[in-house]
């Protein structure tokens, strides 16, 4: 056998802000009539969450995006300077050669014409007559080199 309520249990749930527990209606899940206190609470804290977490990625995907780019620069900027390096090298070896004696003197020979005492210059020249190569009539300039 049940126990009946009395009028007065019934009136202090009418007037006390005591919530009455909610029947079932229909098209909502039985959990949202059950639904704690705090529950909303914890929905926006966890949406929050999620937020700020999908907001953290895409800033960290971009600064990885933007060092991977950097990255590049510096390697192709460094095989620029190794380029250079190697260009100044070869540069630094030319002026080195360029200062030798050997070059002054072979230089000396071709552009100018000079020669060294007791040598004899030749002339390689195309002719009608047969002979590629003809002597010198004229005496050039003798330049003496020191050694």
């Amino acid at each position: 056998m049940r126990k009946k309520r009395s009028a007065k249990t019934y009136d202090l749930h009418r007037y006390a802000n005591v919530e009455k527990p909610k029947a079932a209606q229909p098209g909502k899940p039985a959990e949202d009539r059950n639904e704690k206190p705090g529950r909303k609470q914890l929905k926006l804290g966890i949406l929050f969450l999620a937020v700020f977490l999908l907001y953290t990625g895409i800033i960290f995907a971009s600064q990885q995006i933007r060092l991977n780019r950097i990255e590049q620069e510096i390697a192709h900027t460094e095989k620029e300077l190794e380029a250079v390096a190697a260009e100044r090298d070869e540069l630094e070896e030319r002026i080195h050669y360029m200062s030798t004696h050997n070059y002054i003197e072979s230089m000396a020979r071709e552009k100018l014409g000079l020669i060294k005492p007791g040598e004899i210059p030749y002339l390689a020249v195309p002719s009608d007559s047969g002979s590629d190569v003809q002597i010198l009539d004229k005496d050039p300039p003798i330049v003496e080199v020191e050694d």
